[in-house]
Parts: C-alpha cells; sequence; structure tokens
C-alpha cells in the first residue's frame, strides 16, 4: 500500500494524535480499574471503530512514512475492538434461542421504560402502556408527578410497587401477573433503589424478577458501587431453584466487562446477542448510542421477541421482551457459566464497590433521599 504525501505535516500530526487518543481509550478499559473516566470508555465502542476507520482512511490516502506505524498501530485496535462488539451483530449466533408458538399461559411481555425524570409528557408514556399492555411495566427515574400520572394505568395493574423520588432513581413496577413475593430493596446505595419479586404466570409457574437501576460511572462517582449492586444480582439469580428475569437500565453496556462477569454470575442469557446492539441511549442523539436497558433471562426462558420502541420524550428508547417459560429450553440453550476466575473477580468487585460506597458515606457525598 503506497502511502501519499498531499496533506500538510500539520493535518498528519494532527491525524496521528486523533489516533493515539482513539488507541489509548481502547487500552484503557483493559486496565481493571472503577475510575469513572475509564469505565465509561467501555460505552462508545462503534462509535471509536468509526472515527478510527475514518481516520487510519485519512492517513492512507494522505499520511507520510511514520504514518505506517500509527496504520499497524491502528488497525490493532480496531480489530480488538470490533471482536468485543461482533457478537452483538447478526453475524453471530444468537444466545437466547427464539420460538415462534407458546402457550398464552406460559408468556409474558416486560416493558421497560426509563421516563426521563424532567420530561413531562406523560400521555405518550401512559399511551404506550395501553397499546403494548404488557404484563409488566417498569417505569424508571419516576418522581412524584410521574406516579400521579401513571395512576392513568392503575386499573389494568393490581400489584404495584411505587418508589417516587427525585434524585432521578425512582421506579414504579407494574405487574398484572400474580405476585407471590415483592420486594423494595437498597443493596448498595441508600437512594437508588430496587425491586425484588417472584411473579406467578396463569399456568401456575412462579419466576424471579429483579428491576435495577445502579447510578453510572459519571465525574466524581467511580463505578464500583454499579459493579457491586450488579455482582450483587448476578449471584441471587445463580443462585435461584426458580428462572429469572434480570430486567431495568444498568448503566452499562452489553459487551462491557462488568455486564459479562453478571451475565457469567448469573447464568443469564442476552437476546442482543446474535441479533444486534438494540441501542437504547441516546433517543436525542443519533450519533451517539449504546445498549444500556436490558432483559436478562435465564435459559429455561424462550424468546418470542425483543424490541426498541418508539421513543416518548425520554432520552431512552422503551424496551420490549416476550418471553416464554419452557424448562425443556436448558437443554437447547448454552446459558454462560462461570469459571473459577469468574468467581474471583466478582468478589474482587464486590469488596471494591462496597469499599468505595463505605467511603463516600463516611465522607458524606452521598445524600439521601427517601420516598
Amino acid at each position: 500500500m503506497k502511502i501519499q504525501n498531499g496533506a500538510p505535516s500539520w493535518a498528519r500530526r494532527g491525524l496521528h494524535v486523533l489516533l493515539a487518543i482513539l488507541i489509548v481509550a481502547t487500552i484503557l478499559p483493559l486496565v481493571a480499574a472503577d475510575a469513572w473516566w475509564v469505565r465509561v470508555l467501555e460505552f462508545p465502542r462503534v462509535q471509536i471503530v468509526v472515527i478510527m476507520v475514518a481516520v487510519m482512511a485519512g492517513l492512507v490516502f494522505f499520511g507520510g512514512r511514520t504514518s505506517r506505524f500509527w496504520l499497524l498501530a491502528g488497525a490493532v485496535a480496531a480489530i480488538y475492538q470490533v471482536v468485543r462488539i461482533f457478537p452483538y451483530t447478526p453475524l453471530y449466533p444468537v444466545q437466547a434461542v427464539t420460538v415462534d408458538a407458546c402457550p398464552a399461559e406460559q408468556s409474558m411481555q416486560i416493558l421497560v421504560v426509563n421516563v426521563l425524570q424532567d420530561n413531562r409528557d406523560f400521555a405518550r408514556t401512559v399511551a404506550l402502556v395501553k397499546d403494548e399492555a404488557p404484563d409488566v411495566f417498569l417505569a424508571l427515574e419516576t418522581d412524584r408527578p410521574w406516579v400521579e400520572a401513571l395512576t392513568a394505568i392503575h386499573d389494568a395493574y393490581p400489584n404495584r410497587r411505587l418508589v417516587p423520588l427525585d434524585n432521578t432513581y425512582g421506579l414504579a413496577f407494574y405487574s398484572r401477573l400474580s405476585v407471590h413475593a415483592l420486594d423494595e430493596r437498597y443493596v448498595v446505595e441508600p437512594d437508588v433503589p430496587s425491586i425484588r419479586a417472584t411473579l406467578g404466570l396463569p399456568s401456575g409457574d412462579a419466576f424471579d424478577l429483579y428491576a435495577l437501576h445502579p447510578r453510572p460511572p459519571l465525574p466524581g462517582k467511580d463505578s464500583g458501587p454499579r459493579d457491586a449492586e450488579l455482582v450483587l444480582t448476578g449471584r441471587e439469580a445463580g443462585d435461584s431453584e426458580r428462572p429469572v428475569i434480570v430486567a431495568g437500565d444498568l448503566n452499562d453496556v452489553a459487551w462491557s466487562n462488568t455486564t459479562k462477569l453478571f451475565q457469567e454470575i448469573g447464568g443469564l442469557l442476552d437476546p442482543r446477542i446474535g441479533r444486534g446492539y438494540y441501542s437504547s441511549y441516546n433517543a436525542k442523539l443519533p450519533g451517539v448510542r449504546w445498549p444500556l436497558d436490558h432483559v436478562f433471562f435465564s435459559d429455561s426462558f424462550a424468546l418470542i421477541d425483543f424490541r426498541t420502541l418508539d421513543p416518548v420524550g425520554s432520552d431512552h428508547f422503551p424496551i420490549s421482551a416476550t418471553l416464554c417459560l419452557k424448562p425443556q429450553m436448558e437443554l437447547v440453550q448454552d446459558e454462560p457459566r462461570p469459571d473459577l476466575d469468574a468467581f474471583e473477580d466478582a468478589a474482587d468487585q464486590l469488596d471494591e464497590g462496597m469499599e468505595q460506597q463505605r467511603d463516600e458515606m463516611a465522607s458524606g457525598e452521598d445524600e439521601v433521599l427517601t420516598p
């Protein structure tokens, strides 16, 4: 490949610097660190690859001899990024098997909507719930005005747990399925609730459902508490004697190290694998999107349908999953299985996350907000 020298030296240097930044952004998430500025680099893998390819194309046509090193380094980094996101394309074998037919009494639909607390277009979400008529509806970022607006769906959902908060971590849980048990929990952070419920299908079969919305890595807030909550939930899912669904805005992308560890510990399937990214955030920025909202499930469930839905005024797209409880599916689906290293990594993440949360509480960084 012949490299041309048609660009000014400053332009070539600029391309070298940009490519170096992208290579560093690829390498940093390999470091086992909870620092927020490291962990957020796991989110935009698709965007990093696209920009990296564009920069390398510029160097092919306008670079000099020194660009050959940068092209090689960039190609290695781009290949690594592609390897990480490749399972979330239709070119990869599916992890969760689809079934075309399922007895009505063994199927259920769950709808997850991060409504965006400041979004006051209540009617669109209410209309979506009425149109979809899911068996379970999980609304996230619900403050008191949101909970009041959603009284419009109460007649259809006799079983509810409403936790309005004004810190963007309120949640509202609605079920038309029978509820055997339902706990509102604060697993790691005292102002970030979650739900653990045991629900019953019309067939009489029961399953456990975990509804989560941990805090994301942000400036001044590292990922330790989020990772600890995912690890704890994965452990509980893996120990459950019933089929399990974990749903919510996990504030982590499907391909991150933490989510993969959570899947292995919990033995949970991801409907995105082998199908597509199904990016749920950011609904307002078409070029900056990744999968933050999830529905994971154990291998007793088969997949009937998985979708992202039309926007409802939030910065998240709603997601819907329709599942069929068929215990015989355990024979045809390969659930992720943890090895000894996974258990050790989980223990380390849990210890680090809980220690980080204790430090934040001791320093007074967490302001506890009660319903």
